[in-house]
């Protein structure tokens, strides 16, 4: 029974959003609040409560939360016009649905995503009442508690806010382009496509499975969706290969992170960052194709020397690539969901009804081949499956939407701004320090979209007062809340890809940190490189490109040890040291750093000779 309605509600969820992206959307609190009151029972039923203690007074728990979600957004759906109607004015039950509303908000938060989400926004509604007790300049006038449960509930800046509104109106119809393109098979196309450009290289495994991932990301804009499509057809072959269980889960999970920054479809955050900047996705879109080619070559270089470092060296075989051409040849039909999703973003249609053609361009392409054909059991499989992947972000986001609401409400976002160019001493650098310690703080205990809004409405105003344009301040706090996926507990992507590869989810993660950090420099890159976000003459853009990526594989030559030859000590730091000059954004420090990576490269090329020289004597 709890199956057949799980399933019920998840084909009820992803037709309504799916008809809504392609025919209209309806008024925003409905458009929010009814796939919200679908998505908590949803999360109830996957998520339900702890399986100790009385079952019978844990399924009443349960079943009371579904009830209270359905009164408390019904109320918000059935009576949208006259809360409106009433300016502010609070009534009684006003009150008892916001407060019912918000636990309800919480408690699917607590079960979805943990604890510290739902405890920093407790932590704001606090601030709320507790103004007047604060002293110093974080003090303030105080709310009542009518007033903020009324401003969380029952406004458009609350829950139902600018977070929910962007999963709601576009995130999650992508999801589900996504997941009908994993259910049909076309996730195969770049599988294929990777082996065919990669077979022949040393690490071709490893780069096989970077560029997969990379490729069907542009697609799917999910992590896990990513380890989902490419790792379960890419990690047995780097097993086969002779990368060992973890290695081969750390890549791909690596690999897979980096979906949701690679365009057109990126992932969540960035549908977020336009809305939040004012900016046409597209734009946003178009400006990451260089941080993105940055975050894949610092991948594909870590994943080289790495290769090098463990001593593998083998690559695909003819059998093998013989195989990706027949794959290849099957699966060409599924360029015409790229191509028709590529010019409709392109030629201005809305992000939402580009994705609904999409979807449907994917289930024509599934007709060209029988095996590929999707019937109607796969059809609802899909549609289940892009609600379920969907699920956490729209807890989070609601929860997050709370944190917003106190922000707007209190003004404190504007205080935290101040506080941040105090302590930094109007450094941006320190600034930038300071935002990339706090993601990493955050990414311990939120996922990438959660850990992106709170950075981007606490820090990102104090970033811009230190000078920073609006959309680089943005683009830095977005790529560092995706980093967040790299660390344990929420690292969603490595632990799929370990469970694949039945390695140790906790050893796969930390090897993904370690192999990763050349992703940490991108960030600063566009920063003090602003051509990598296209804002400059060609000339410029064209510099900073082939600088930023021999600065991103210097970097990983460094962190790995490994040039064609194990680096010493002092060689490693030098070839650190090297790549941080390249991202100075000077030609001076561009010709410091070239200086110091050729120190490196003479002095390996001599001391190996001398070694051969003295084998011989």
């Amino acid at each position: 029974m709890k199956k057949q309605v799980l399933s019920l509600l998840s084909i009820a969820f992803s037709l309504f959003l799916f008809y809504t992206a392609g025919f209209g959307q309806c008024k925003p609190e409905i458009q929010r609040a009814f796939p919200f009151l679908l998505a908590a029972a949803m999360i109830v039923l996957l998520w339900p409560a702890s399986a100790g203690g009385n079952r019978r007074l844990l399924r009443f728990i349960d079943i009371l939360i579904i009830l209270v979600s359905v009164l408390s957004m019904g109320y918000l759906i059935l009576y949208q016009e006259e809360i409106a109607e009433r300016l502010g004015r609070t009534t009684t039950i006003d009150f008892l649905m916001s407060i019912s509303g918000t636990l309800v908000t919480l408690e699917i938060t607590r079960r979805t995503v943990g604890l510290t989400l739902p405890l920093i926004a407790i932590a704001f509604m606090a601030y709320a009442f507790l103004g007047p007790y604060i002293p110093g300049f974080l003090g303030h006038g105080g709310y009542s508690l009518e007033r903020t449960l009324r401003y969380i509930w029952l406004s458009s800046e609350g829950v139902f806010g600018l977070a929910v509104g962007v999963i709601a109106n576009f995130v999650t119809v992508y999801i589900l382009f996504g997941a009908f393109l994993e259910k049909t098979g076309g996730g195969r196309l770049f599988i294929a496509l990777a082996n065919l450009f990669t077979s022949r290289l040393r690490s071709g495994p490893g780069q096989s499975t970077v560029l997969a991932s990379g490729l069907f990301g542009t697609m799917s804009g999910s992590g896990v969706a990513d380890v989902a499509a490419v790792g379960t057809f890419c990690i047995p072959v780097m097993k086969k290969a002779g990368y060992s269980s973890q290695f081969a889960a750390a890549i791909q999970g690596l690999s897979s992170i980096g979906a949701q920054v690679m365009p057109p479809i990126m992932g969540a955050s960035a549908f977020l960052m336009a809305e939040l900047t004012n900016t046409p996705y597209i734009k946003i879109a178009a400006m990451a194709v260089i941080p993105a080619i940055l975050y894949y070559t610092s991948v594909a270089s870590a994943v080289y020397f790495e290769s090098i470092r463990l001593g593998i060296h083998r690559s695909a075989g003819s059998r093998e690539q013989a195989e990706s051409r027949k794959v290849l040849r099957k699966s060409t039909a599924f360029f015409l969901p790229i191509g028709v999703l590529l010019y409709m973003l392109i030629d201005g249609y809305s992000p939402a009804k580009s994705a609904f053609w999409a979807i449907l361009s994917t289930i024509g392409a599934s007709l060209v081949q029988q095996e590929t054909r999707l019937k109607s059991k796969g059809f609802l499989e899909a549609l289940e499956n892009g609600a379920r992947a969907s699920l956490l972000l729209w807890s989070a986001c609601a929860c997050v939407g709370i944190v917003i609401g106190m922000v707007t409400m209190t003004g404190i976002g504007g205080k935290l701004a101040e506080l941040v160019v105090a302590i930094s001493g109007e450094s941006l650098l320190l600034a930038l320090v300071i935002t990339l310690i706090a993601s990493i703080i955050l990414g311990t205990g939120l996922p990438t979209v959660p850990s992106y809004l709170l950075l981007a409405i606490l820090v990102a105003p104090s970033l811009m007062k230190l000078g920073l344009p609006l959309l680089a301040a943005h683009f830095f706090i977005f790529f560092y809340g995706v980093t967040s996926d790299l660390s344990p507990p929420t690292a969603l992507a490595p632990f799929t890809a370990a469970g694949i590869a039945k390695a140790d989810p906790w050893k796969t993660t930390w090897l993904v940190c370690r192999i990763g950090l050349p992703v940490f420099i991108v960030p600063f890159l566009f920063v003090y490189s602003p051509g990598l976000l296209l804002m400059g003459t060609w000339a410029e853009i064209l510099g900073s490109f082939l600088t930023a990526m021999i600065g991103c594989v210097v970097f990983a030559m460094g962190v790995i040890g490994v040039t064609w030859k194990q680096a010493t000590l002092w060689e490693r730091i030098f070839l650190i040291l090297s790549s941080l000059f390249f991202i100075g954004g000077s030609s001076y420090s561009d010709a410091l750093g070239l200086v110091l990576l050729a120190a490196v490269f003479i002095k390996q090329k001599y001391w190996r000779r001398k070694d051969r020289e003295g084998e011989n004597v």
